[in-house]
Formats: C-alpha cells, sequence, structure tokens
C-alpha cells in the first residue's frame, strides 16, 4: 500500500469533481494501491447519502458508486486506535475523532495521508506526516 486515502478524496471521484488532484490520487490508488480505515465506506456512503437526498443521484446511483470502489486494490485496515489515543490526538491537533482516525493510521503504518481537508493535512504535516 503507497498512502492511506483520507474520505475528502474519495468523495471527490464519486461526486464527479472535476479534480485534477482527486483523478491522480484514483489512478495511484488504481495502481499502487492504498489503505482506508473502516470507518471510510461509512463516511463514503454518507456522501452519496447526502448526494440522494439532494437529488444528485438515485439510491441505485449510490449503490453503484460504492460498488466501483470497492473494487479498487484499497485495503481496508480494521484495526481501530485505542479510543483514548483518538480522544488526545484530536483534541491536541483540532481535528474530529474521524480525522484523528486517518492520521493515527498513516503514523502507524509510516505511510503519507493523501486529504483535501485542510486541518487534517496541517495536522498531518505538524506530526510529520507526509500529505499528497
Amino acid at each position: 500500500m503507497s498512502f492511506v486515502l483520507d474520505c475528502s478524496v474519495a468523495a471527490a471521484w464519486l461526486l464527479g469533481e472535476d479534480n485534477p488532484a482527486a483523478l491522480a490520487h484514483l489512478q495511484r490508488a488504481q495502481a499502487e494501491g492504498a489503505v482506508v480505515p473502516a470507518l471510510w465506506l461509512t463516511e463514503l456512503s454518507n456522501v452519496m447519502l447526502t448526494g440522494v437526498r439532494r437529488k444528485r443521484f438515485t439510491v441505485g446511483d449510490a449503490h453503484a458508486a460504492i460498488a466501483a470502489v470497492r473494487r479498487l486494490p484499497i485495503e481496508i485496515d480494521r484495526r481501530d486506535p485505542a479510543t483514548d489515543m483518538l480522544i488526545d490526538t484530536a483534541a491536541r491537533l483540532g481535528l474530529t475523532a474521524y480525522d484523528a482516525h486517518y492520521l493515527l493510521l498513516a503514523s502507524r503504518r509510516r505511510l503519507p495521508l493523501a486529504t483535501f481537508d485542510r486541518q487534517l493535512a496541517k495536522a498531518a504535516a505538524q506530526a510529520g506526516i507526509g500529505v499528497l
């Protein structure tokens, strides 16, 4: 696996945003693989559900998009960080618990993090984690 993939990047794929950086991350994920925490699929499902509620997609579209993403060579890391570590990291760096989860995964796996979330990117840089 070459990097940790944040939901913000995958959401850009699913939402069909014209984003060259998102496309580059998708191509890299296809070629080299990526790793995500288990909560990633729930976050992506929520992105698609929001699109359904806003009438951008049908429920069928949402299912198809998630199915397509699941066919990518993306490893789902099911090891959750200790809640104390998650809370402490999030509080110290001004992150949500969800974003701290990505940061801790990148740290544990010694991988860079692909994200479009500015606060998460800033926290990763402060923690010495590469940001793509």
